[in-house]
């Protein structure tokens, strides 16, 4: 279903524009090094349409999604080499501090096992959820689904909220 506005023609010739009563995009952003997390998390959504999963290689192709998305879901699968950054960077991008760049978004990490040293750091930096591997993403995107379900939807205007309420909308 597509959630781009319509117009429609009121009765006395002004255009209203008709959205979907969800408008808001429920996206999972997932920054891996290979495509395998994100093949893994489109199986456990599949079911549902609306969610939107989508793949990025490092974590600044993910910031960047998230100016699209700020009430995304971001999965990180963490690597040695990202772990300063991604430490550093939680804080700012969804911590609890209302100078956050997304308040309303969350992180969510895969840790592998070698890594587990920063499970606490990361943690307290403001990641969601932590799992240990792959094979936890069914876990992780339960946390995921509840994510979603309590973000805030978007207001609708007057003339779409009249419009949701009529019989033959």
């Amino acid at each position: 279903m597509d959630a781009s506005p319509k117009k429609i023609a009121d009765t006395r010739s002004r255009d209203i524009e008709l959205i979907e009563p969800f408008p808001q995009r429920r996206t999972v952003i997932v920054c891996a090094r290979n495509i395998r997390p994100a093949v893994t998390l489109r199986r456990v959504f599949e079911d549902r349409s609306k969610i939107e999963i989508v793949d990025t290689r490092n974590l600044a192709a993910a910031e960047r999604e998230l100016i699209d998305a700020p009430d995304a879901a971001m999965v990180v699968v963490a690597c040695s080499e990202w772990l300063d950054r991604l430490t550093d960077r939680l804080p700012i991008l969804f911590g609890i501090r209302p100078t956050a760049l997304y308040p309303r978004a969350q992180c969510f990490i895969v840790l592998p096992d070698h890594l587990s040293a920063f499970r606490l750091p990361l943690r307290e930096a403001g990641a969601a959820d932590i799992v240990s591997s792959l094979q936890d993403l069914g876990t992780l995107g339960r946390s995921i689904s509840r994510h979603f379900e309590r973000a805030p939807l978007k207001p609708l205007s007057l003339p779409q909220r009249i419009l949701g309420t009529l019989p033959w909308s």
